[in-house]
């Protein structure tokens, strides 16, 4: 670490153009490298606080911005990493947006946001994101294993967030077959006997492991053959689902309604409700992914969610550590639900 050489008297501002202060002026104007004024800039860099602050401070004082892309192209890295998510209604999202958002500036990295719907396809955007000269990929969306491989003869490490590919990508993913079995359990326990699963499309990773969760422990119980309804992942989807569902049950309600999607979860609360039906002492319905337990004043659900903030810092973590190093292997990491208790299901 270069040592601060000081200054006797101190250095009037330099008259430029806005932008057109550079980062050998504030070292001039500090005493010190332009080396240190770039490390001070740099997130990890070894320069103590002391100097660190003196020079964010002449920085200021001088009207100076480090050029991201100038650096970039010094280092061969553009500091950028593009987040991949599909266009549906899923209260996750803003949360995971923000959480990756934070984590990696704090790092020194800047998040593209691509999105999948409409007439985007993800071959389409796997195409833009390609074409940029990002670091890495973030996606919560499904990728198939040869994009996944384009990726990576590209040099661009890969994660999958909420979903498993069963090629050599890194992941980050919730247990939601487990989280199924727990929570079927929780409502067996209090007595339910009559269940139905509302899950997304057949495609939906997360939704066909929580639905062989659901199955499996209702089988242990010796509950057989429960209804499954399989529709998009909408608010709107509620209506339909729900008369499905009745109409399999022969004009009868379920007595626990499991919903794999939170959104869905909330509309089906409203639809019910609208029924004359009391939720929950008629109907119990539950969700999963929930960002906040309670969804205003009518929605208090009953839900597990998942562990954001950690299953971020994890996504992060996998993708700087083969930004530094891409011989890494791929990685695949785990979390448990966060079970939360609402207003929304009769539990013991």
């Amino acid at each position: 670490m270069e040592r601060d050489k000081g200054r006797t008297e101190r250095q009037r501002p330099i008259e430029r153009a806005p932008g057109a202060v550079t980062a050998q002026d504030v070292a001039n104007f500090v005493g010190v490298s332009q080396a240190t004024v770039s490390r001070a800039f740099t997130p990890g860099g070894k320069v103590s606080p002391a100097l660190r602050d003196r020079v964010m401070a002449a920085a200021r004082e001088l009207g100076y911005q480090p050029n991201i892309l100038a650096r970039g192209l010094t280092s061969g890295r553009s500091n950028l990493v593009a987040l991949l998510i599909e266009a549906r209604t899923n209260l996750l999202y803003p949360e995971l947006l923000y959480e990756v958002s934070e984590r990696l500036a704090e790092q020194g990295y800047h998040v593209l946001l691509f999105t999948i719907g409409g007439d985007r396809s993800i071959a389409d955007v796997a195409d833009r994101i390609l074409s940029h000269r990002v670091d890495a990929a973030l996606t919560t969306a499904a990728i198939t294993a040869d994009l996944a491989e384009r990726f990576d003869e590209r040099g661009i490490p890969l994660v999958l967030f909420n979903r498993v590919l069963e090629a050599q990508t890194s992941s980050v993913c919730c247990n939601y077959r487990e989280g199924a079995r727990s929570m079927v359990g929780r409502l067996l326990a209090a007595g339910h006997q009559r269940f139905a699963v509302i899950s997304g499309p057949a495609s939906s990773y997360i939704g066909e492991e929580a639905v062989a969760g659901a199955v499996a422990r209702l089988a242990a119980a010796g509950i057989n053959d429960p209804v499954v309804v399989r529709l998009p992942y909408l608010y709107s989807s509620a209506e339909p689902a729900l008369a499905q569902i009745r109409a399999t049950l022969g004009g009868k309600w379920p007595d626990a309604l499991l919903c794999i999607n939170d959104t869905v979860a909330l509309g089906c609360i409203d639809r019910l409700r609208a029924e004359g039906v009391d939720v929950p002492e008629q109907v119990s319905v539950v969700g999963f992914g929930v960002v906040n337990p309670t969804q205003g004043p009518n929605h208090k659900l009953t839900f597990t969610r998942q562990p954001v903030e950690r299953m971020v810092a994890a996504a992060i973590d996998l993708l700087l550590a083969r930004i530094e190093d891409p011989t890494l292997p791929a990685e695949q990491r785990f979390f448990f639900g966060e079970f939360h208790s609402g207003a929304t299901a009769r539990l013991v």
